[in-house]
């Protein structure tokens, strides 16, 4: 196969999983080229698996105009990125920039989409997806309702976590990055993605009640804050512990008591390691 493949990530677990195809993709002998979006941990994740990558682009914010110009700001520069290398596929998550970039410039698109609830990013993606690939929990009629073509969805029965927990290996040394011991009785927490589209009209008033009474209960709550409001709000409460950086969370999990998140990767990661988990 001739070029190669793009891989883009625009947040955490699409880093993690941008790396473990990165990986396999690498065994497998194809020249890769990854770009990814300055939004969160994304970047710190792809540097602690060890994935080379190009920046490019960065968060928008929580208003519809915010997210339209650095969309459209993205996506020129996607197209200075890519424009002089010869590249055989697009892979993302679901990526509304380099999707519609890779249709532009007329390269293939496999897209993955585990979120039909994200009704814009959906729209803006699989109508130009050359293969759309999803778990089988996720009706096809979503995936149409949503733009893709019949004939281009691909599903599977499992979730997009298995690649990256399947093989992992707890190490305690992330319990001594953050201050604790293995005794210690922590919950792991992470906030709602309240500045998403789907979820404009979210408050963070019960959240912050959640951590307290965490807390009031004699537990620390590991927070995993997506954006700085809510890190300056977990700050005032003693006990909460805010990592500084991109961390070992499957290690993390492993020695915790219970995972509390605001989406669904954390919490089937913790699943599958046999922690109790619940998405709010």
């Amino acid at each position: 196969m001739r070029g190669s493949v793009w891989l883009d990530a625009l947040t955490p677990k699409q880093a993690r999983l941008c790396s473990s195809i990165y990986n396999e993709l690498r065994e497998e002998g194809f020249d890769l080229f990854v770009t990814a979006r300055d939004y969160a941990e994304t970047l710190q994740i792809l540097e602690l698996e060890g994935v080379p990558y190009r920046a490019v682009g960065r968060y928008g914010g929580a208003s519809k105009s915010e997210k339209l110009i650095a969309y459209a700001s993205r996506a020129q520069k996607l197209v200075n990125e890519v424009n002089s290398i010869e590249l055989c596929a697009l892979i993302s998550l679901s990526s509304p920039s380099a999707v519609r970039v890779a249709f532009g410039l007329g390269i293939p698109t496999i897209t993955l989409n585990d979120t039909p609830h994200a009704f814009h990013v959906g729209r803006l993606t699989l109508p130009l997806s050359t293969r759309v690939i999803s778990p089988l929990a996720i009706p096809r009629r979503e995936l149409i309702r949503l733009g893709a073509e019949e004939d281009s969805i691909m599903q599977y029965d499992g979730v997009d976590e298995v690649a990256w927990v399947r093989s992992h290996n707890p190490n305690p040394n992330v319990l001594k990055e953050l201050g604790l011991e293995q005794d210690d009785l922590f919950v792991v927490v992470r906030p709602p993605e309240e500045k998403a589209a789907y979820l404009s009209n979210l408050s963070l008033g019960g959240f912050s009640d959640l951590i307290n009474f965490i807390v009031s209960k004699g537990a620390k709550v590991i927070l995993f804050p997506r954006y700085p409001d809510q890190r300056r709000l977990a700050e005032k409460v003693n006990g909460v512990v805010i990592p500084r950086r991109a961390t070992d969370t499957l290690s993390l999990y492993s020695y915790s008591s219970m995972i509390i998140t605001g989406g669904g990767t954390m919490a089937r990661e913790g699943s599958m390691l046999g922690i109790p988990s619940i998405s709010l």
